[in-house]
């Protein structure tokens, strides 16, 4: 192979898994995001470090494929759905449907997993929990209130 065939083929590979690689950085900081709120600063630092050291993830981010953009979409549809919940508006559930729709067309499984798991606060707010507390999305898992 010729040197110039070489430095072609590496910059097209190059061209094919960058979008990959933004991906799974956007995602990173989505999810520190995401951890910030839970637990706090410490908590939102940890979140994505563990989120960007894990095998999958590297693994994710170095394919061609749409892997890596379905959790940008998925991690995106979680915090908005988290903001709509604490502030409802229009913007914040469009966001949340826009984010759920472009995963859900990435990978039609994850489409359908998203809306089985996120149903859930819905159903739940329902019960008289309050909106504002985390503990109301997995009752199954917290333990009974304090009297």
């Amino acid at each position: 192979m010729s040197p110039v065939g070489g430095v072609l083929q590496s910059a097209q590979t190059t061209a094919l898994r960058l979008p990959s690689v933004a991906a799974t950085v956007a995602a990173t900081l989505v999810v520190t995001v995401l951890g910030r709120r839970m637990g706090g600063t410490a908590m939102g630092l940890l979140a994505g470090l563990i989120f960007a050291i894990l095998p999958v993830t590297n693994w994710y981010a170095q394919e061609t494929r749409s892997s890596a953009a379905v959790i940008l979409g998925s991690a995106v549809a979680l915090l908005c759905l988290i903001l709509s919940i604490e502030r409802p508006s229009r913007g914040r559930l469009a966001g949340y449907a826009a984010a759920a729709g472009f995963a859900g067309i990435l990978h039609p499984l994850n489409g359908l997993l998203m809306l089985a798991g996120y149903s859930s606060p819905a159903l739940s707010s329902t019960s008289g929990l309050p909106a504002t507390s985390w503990w109301f999305c997995h009752p199954w898992l917290r333990s009974p209130p304090p009297p």
